[in-house]
């Protein structure tokens, strides 16, 4: 059911979105190569922002067009700053080359970014509609995605 305040949710989950992203925006201007420990809860953070939020957000339900528009560029965004945080680890490594061997935790982090990409790809081919809004952001979140090897 689509109250007369469903069109503020977006709004508000945003907020707690940006204050996920700007602490991981902070960590990542220090040093792109976090800590395990600190990505880790960094993570956890994001998966249970978009774990929690309203119905309306995560629901595969028909809605109206800007309560979908908003859907779907908040998932994108969320996976997007997942890949942003293991992307450094990827980049190290392939940096690095045959220098050294990695870590089983450098490892686990390039299979998850290597799973959000993968998985971003198909929910913007899936979920992608005619909208200005929408094309404008999956084009730029594919790119990001497909940059993932």
């Amino acid at each position: 059911m689509i109250g007369q305040h469903t069109g503020i949710i977006p709004l508000i989950e945003n907020i707690k979105f940006c204050r996920i992203a700007t602490q991981i925006q902070d960590v990542l201007a220090q040093s792109p190569l976090m800590r395990p420990e600190d990505r880790a809860n960094l993570d956890r953070q994001l998966v249970e922002w978009h774990d929690n939020l309203p119905w309306i957000l995560r629901s595969t339900e028909p809605c109206p067009e800007s309560i979908y528009t908003a859907r779907c560029v908040m998932k994108w965004r969320y996976q997007n700053l997942r890949i942003v945080l293991y992307r450094p680890v990827l980049l190290n490594l392939a940096n690095r080359g045959n220098e050294c061997s990695p870590t089983q935790d450098e490892l686990d982090a390039i299979v998850k970014c290597r799973l959000v990409a993968k998985q971003t790809i198909e929910d913007i081919a899936r979920e992608w509609t005619p909208n200005q809004m929408l094309g404008w952001n999956g084009v730029w979140f594919l790119y990001q995605a497909s940059m993932i090897p």
